[in-house]
């Protein structure tokens, strides 16, 4: 299980692997090649978090770690999800983040938030733990 402590530490991990230009919203988009790196690193990072099947003993944990790392990564690069069967869930973590962020969210994937809003620490933990959380709460 994951901790509070583990949540906020985890969230600077994956703030310190996004690129400068890319922690404030409305940067310009790289291209999905490091798009996809970006999201890989985040999955690593998350997987060494203890997110991972292994760590846990529950499968759920490993797409937690997806989620989160693709919800990240594709918010930052303004780029879809590379799962189409995770979207839903890619979509509602993304609205978390804006949430936090102080945006809104008018439907899944349609939200407002000031260009240049800086991507907080904080902000990733909110949605660390609402995945985590959403996760968590189905199992019976």
């Amino acid at each position: 299980m994951i901790t509070s402590r583990d949540i906020h530490t985890l969230a600077q991990r994956l703030h310190a692997l996004m690129p400068a230009p890319l922690r404030r919203w409305g940067g310009v988009p790289p291209d999905p090649v490091e798009r996809g790196r970006l999201a890989d690193l985040m999955l690593i990072a998350c997987k060494e978090a203890g997110l991972s099947g292994e760590h846990t003993g529950k499968a759920q944990s490993s797409v937690q770690a997806v989620i989160i790392s693709e919800a990240l990564a594709g918010f930052a690069t303004q780029q879809g999800c590379r799962y189409s069967h995770l979207d839903d869930d890619v979509d509602r973590a993304q609205a978390a983040l804006v949430t936090a962020l102080g945006g809104v969210v008018h439907q899944l994937g349609v939200y407002q938030l000031a260009v240049g809003a800086p991507i907080t620490v904080a902000a990733i933990a909110h949605m660390i733990a609402w995945v985590c959380l959403l996760e968590g709460a189905e199992e019976p």
